[in-house]
C-alpha cells in the first residue's frame, strides 16, 4: 500500500502546534485531524521537530505521516490521554467510556474502548482506511508513562490503540518506551504493518478478534511479549526480528503463518513487569550489571494464549511456524490448558506444526497440557533442537491430552535426560517417530490408558 494522494494535506504548524516546548500540542494536531476529517480526508503532517502531546483520535480516511526526524513525544501525566471523553466530533456512547467490566451482565463489543486500560496516545476507534506513516527518524515516544491506578499499580496508556476498524496501514515509523503495549488492537479487519520498529516498552503488536492481518519487515526488541493476541483470523507474519523478555509470541488464532522470522531470546531491554516502585515511577532503570538475568532472558518462544475477555469463535487451529531460527529460549513451547492458568483458559487448542527451524540454548522442558474433549496435535519437522548445558529437567516434553505428536526429520541435541517424554492424561494419543535420533525407549507414559500408541519409523 502506497502513501494515499489526499487532496487535502495540511501541517500541524499550521494549526499552531509548536516544536521543542513544555506545553502540550494535544488540541493542535487534533484540529488538524478533525479539520481534514470533516473534508472527507486528508493528510496530517508532522513536521521534523519534537511535539509534546496527550491522547489524540484518528479518524476515517485520514493518515498520520510522520516527516523524516518528526517526533511524537506523549506526556508523563497519564490524566492526558482520555480523547473518547472528550470527543465532540465523533461522541462516543456513555456506555463505552465506563470503568464497569460489564454493564447488565454483559461487555458491548467485548470491550468499553474509553475504560482506562484501554488510554492511549493515538486512538483509532470505529473508523476505515487509517494510515500512520513514518519516514527516517521519525518517532512515536511513550515515555514509559506511569499510571498508579493503571493495570499491575504501574502501567500506563497504550502507544496506538485501535477498536472496531478497519482497512488500516502501518508504516516506517519507531516506537520507543511504549507505556503499555505499543499496538492493541480489537475487534479489527485488514490491517497491515510493514517496517516499523519497537524497542523497549511492554508488548510490541497485540490483536484480539481481528481478520486479516499481516505483519512484515518489523524489528521488534520488546520489555514484554513481540506479537501477542488471540481469535484471530488469516494471520501472516514474516520476516521479521523479535526479542523479548517474556514471549516471542503470545499468540493463537485460525489460519496462522508465521514465517522467516529470527528470535534472539536475550533481550536488550528489561522486562516491565520485574521493575520495582521506584524503578515504575522514574524510569531508572538498574544496569545490567545490577540486574538479575530473568529480567531480560525470553520466557518462551511460543507461549499459548486465549483467555475470557471475547468470544473465540473459531478453534484455534491451522497455526504454521516456518523457517524461524531461535536462540536463547528458556522454554520453546509453552500450552497449558489444564486450567491453572486464566489466560490459556478460553478455548483449546487444536493444532499446531513447526518446520523448517533450528532452535538453540534451551534450558526448561515443553509443554503440552491439551483438553480433555480437544486433544491437542503437535507436528515437528526439520527441526533440531539443541539444549543448554543447563538444561532443567530430565524430560523434553510434559504432555497431557495428546491427540498427537510427531517428531520427523527431527534432531535433539546435547539432551542428558532420561525421559524424552512424560504423558500424563487418560486418553488415546500417538507418538510418531520419522527419522529422528530420539529413542522410543526415551518415551514414559504416566496415567494412560492402554490405547496410547508410540509409532517408530
Amino acid at each position: 500500500m502506497k502513501l494515499k494522494d489526499y487532496k487535502v494535506k495540511v501541517n500541524i504548524i499550521d494549526f499552531g502546534a509548536k516544536s521543542g516546548v513544555d506545553e502540550l500540542q494535544t488540541d493542535f494536531i487534533q484540529a488538524a485531524i478533525d479539520h481534514c476529517f470533516k473534508m472527507g480526508g486528508g493528510e496530517i503532517q508532522i513536521p521534523k521537530g519534537e511535539f509534546l502531546c496527550g491522547g489524540i483520535r484518528l479518524r476515517s480516511n485520514t493518515t498520520l505521516h510522520l516527516l523524516e526526524g518528526a517526533k511524537l513525544i506523549g506526556s508523563r501525566d497519564c490524566e492526558d490521554y482520555f480523547v473518547l471523553q472528550k470527543d465532540k466530533v465523533e461522541p462516543v456512547e456513555p456506555y463505552i467510556l465506563t470503568e464497569e467490566e460489564r454493564i447488565n451482565g454483559r461487555s458491548p463489543d467485548g470491550l468499553h474502548y474509553g475504560r482506562r486500560w484501554l488510554s492511549s496516545l493515538i486512538k483509532i476507534y470505529k473508523a476505515k482506511n487509517v494510515a500512520i506513516i513514518g519516514e527516517k527518524d521519525s518517532v512515536i515516544d511513550g515515555r514509559d508513562c506511569y499510571d498508579g491506578d493503571n493495570e499491575e499499580g504501574f502501567r500506563g496508556p497504550h502507544c496506538i490503540c485501535v477498536g472496531e476498524s478497519k482497512n488500516l496501514y502501518f508504516h516506517g515509523y519507531t516506537i520507543v518506551n511504549s507505556a503499555n503495549w505499543a499496538h492493541c488492537i480489537w475487534n479489527a479487519k485488514n490491517i497491515t504493518c510493514r517496517e516499523v520498529t519497537i524497542k523497549a516498552g511492554h508488548d510490541g503488536f497485540d490483536v484480539f478478534g481481528c481478520t486479516n492481518v499481516l505483519v512484515e519487515n518489523c524489528d521488534i526488541f520488546s520489555g514484554d511479549d513481540s506479537i501477542a493476541g488471540y481469535s484471530n483470523y488469516k494471520v501472516r507474519i514474516r520476516n521479521c526480528n523479535l526479542s523479548s523478555s517474556c514471549s516471542a509470541f503470545r499468540f493463537a488464532g485460525t489460519c496462522v503463518t508465521v514465517t522467516d522470522c529470527k528470535i534472539e531470546g536475550n533481550s536488550p531491554y528489561v522486562h516491565r513487569y520485574t521493575l520495582n516502585k521506584e524503578e515504575q515511577i522514574t524510569n531508572n532503570i538498574l544496569s545490567d550489571e545490577e540486574n538479575p538475568n530473568h529480567r531480560y532472558r525470553m520466557k518462551s518462544f511460543y507461549t499459548y494464549y486465549g483467555d475470557n475477555r471475547l468470544v473465540i469463535k473459531r478453534p484455534p487451529s491451522k497455526m504454521v511456524f516456518d523457517r524461524c531460527e531461535i536462540k536463547n529460549p528458556t522454554k520453546f513451547f509453552h500450552y497449558n490448558f489444564s486450567g491453572s492458568e486464566e489466560w490459556s483458559s478460553n478455548r483449546p487448542l487444536v493444532d499446531i506444526t513447526f518446520k523448517n527451524m533450528k532452535v538453540e540454548n534451551v534450558n526448561l522442558p515443553m509443554i503440552a497440557y491439551g483438553d480433555k474433549t480437544q486433544p491437542v496435535t503437535i507436528t515437528m519437522e526439520n527441526v533440531e533442537l539443541t539444549l543448554g548445558d543447563d538444561f532443567m529437567d530430565d524430560c523434553l516434553l510434559r504432555t497431557a491430552n495428546l491427540k498427537k505428536v510427531t517428531f520427523k526429520n527431527f534432531k535433539l541435541n546435547n539432551f542428558k535426560g532420561n525421559t524424552l517424554i512424560k504423558n500424563y492424561g487418560k486418553n488415546s494419543g500417538q507418538i510418531l517417530l520419522e527419522n529422528t535420533n530420539l529413542s522410543s525407549g526415551l518415551i514414559t507414559v504416566f496415567e494412560t490408558d492402554d490405547k496410547f500408541e508410540v509409532e517408530m519409523i
